[in-house]
C-alpha cells in the first residue's frame, strides 16, 4: 500500500530497491524540497545524527516525522503520536510499528500532524536563530 521514495547516496544505496521503492539518488535542494512537499512523511532511521537538519526541513514542508531516538532533532520537532513517532530500538519491527500507526490515521489526524510539524519548524528558521544569537550577544559583558 505504500510507496517509498529515497533520496541520497552512500554505501547502502545498492540495497535501496524493491517493490514499491523509488531510489532517486542524490538530489539538489530544489528537487529535495519538491519531494518533501509531495511526501506524507520523512523517515530518518539514523543510528547517529546529532541534530538532523533534514528533519527540520521536512517539518517545514509539512511532513509527518518518523525518526529513531538517535536523531537529535526529534526532541525539538517530533511530538509522539501527534506529528509522528520516535522509535526507541533500531529494529525493523519498531519502524514497522511507527509506519502502521501513521497509516491508520484519519484525515483529521494527518492534517493536524502536518500543521504541528509546520508550527514547530517555525522556531528553527534563520530569523529565529539570529534573534536568539542577538539576545545572547546582548547578555555579554
Amino acid at each position: 500500500r505504500w510507496n517509498l521514495r529515497m533520496l541520497g547516496s552512500g554505501p547502502l544505496q545498492a540495497h535501496c530497491s524493491g517493490d514499491g521503492v523509488v531510489f532517486d539518488g542524490f538530489a539538489q535542494a530544489r528537487l529535495t524540497a519538491e519531494r518533501m512537499r509531495a511526501a506524507r512523511a520523512l523517515i530518518l532511521p539514523s543510528r547517529e545524527d546529532h541534530w538532523g537538519t533534514v528533519v527540520c526541513e521536512a517539518a517545514a514542508s509539512g511532513c509527518l516525522l518518523i525518526t529513531s531516538r538517535w536523531v537529535g532533532a526529534s526532541a525539538d520537532l517530533v511530538r509522539q503520536g501527534i506529528n509522528g513517532y520516535e522509535f526507541q530500538s533500531m529494529t525493523p519491527a519498531a519502524l514497522e510499528t511507527a509506519l502502521h500507526a501513521i497509516s491508520g490515521w484519519d484525515q483529521g489526524q494527518l492534517s493536524n500532524g502536518q500543521a504541528v510539524s509546520l508550527g514547530l519548524a517555525q522556531g528553527h528558521t534563520s530569523a529565529s536563530y539570529r534573534s536568539a544569537f542577538l539576545a545572547l550577544e546582548s547578555m555579554l559583558p
